[in-house]
């Protein structure tokens, strides 16, 4: 499709690294490896396959990470927009690699991203991030959880509002002032956040002082997924 664009497979020369201005790295290949450490010697810049979609996305971004519960929570959010009748690309780094999600006409985009993609990405700036929970996790990548907290952390750099899980400290961030933020926890709200709440024998989902569902009535099995809802 583009026959001026050289292609090298295997070896390639040297010059080519150091005469580029932008590297876009694979989340499969580690930032380690020596053709990245090659790159940034040159002062070349890193980006992943993710900031070449946030400069080509027309519509808000929706960006969701996590240790677990993410692939989830992206399609529950995926069809919260599909019921409220908004043209919806949903995908990520499970279904739908983010840059074939593009199309004219999108109203909105809903992102699942891994720690590999975030760790190589710029400012994002997308409309709402989150960071639903951290735990151990691809340590052997990331060398130390202080790294993978950074890399998970990176999603809200830029971003409009940061929805928050109270029961995780390690999910908060620092945030840049005037950034709205949406908290939840599976436990009594915030006065303007979500959590769950026992009322007269009956456990809610609720926005504040709202009552909004009544668990049972969720439609998900487990407690885990009230959470994911949440």
């Amino acid at each position: 499709e583009m026959p001026e664009v050289p292609v090298f497979a295997g070896d390639y020369p040297p010059e080519l690294i150091s005469g580029a201005s932008e590297l876009v790295v694979s989340p499969g290949l580690s930032l380690d490896a020596p053709v990245v450490q090659q790159a940034r010697a040159a002062g070349v810049d890193i980006i992943g396959d993710i900031d070449l979609f946030v400069q080509a996305a027309t519509a808000p971004v929706i960006g969701i990470t996590g240790s677990n519960a993410k692939s989830t929570v992206t399609e529950l959010v995926g069809e919260m927009a599909r019921a409220a009748r908004l043209d919806v690309g949903v995908g990520g780094n499970l279904g739908t690699p983010a840059l074939d999600l593009l199309a004219p006409g999108r109203e909105l985009y809903v992102l699942e991203l891994s720690s590999f993609q975030l760790e190589r990405a710029g400012d994002l700036n997308l409309a709402v991030a989150t960071v639903l929970n951290l735990s151990p996790d691809h340590l052997d990548r990331h060398g130390s959880m202080p790294r993978y907290h950074q890399a998970k952390h990176r999603i809200f750099r830029g971003c409009g509002k940061a929805v928050v899980n109270r029961d995780d400290p390690l999910t908060i961030p620092l945030l840049a002032p005037g950034v709205d933020v949406i908290s939840w926890r599976m436990g009594k709200p915030e006065l303007d956040g979500f959590g769950l709440e026992r009322v007269a024998g009956e456990e809610y989902l609720c926005h504040g002082f709202q009552q909004l569902l009544p668990a049972a009535e969720l439609g998900l099995v487990g407690r885990h997924n009230i959470a994911n809802a949440l």
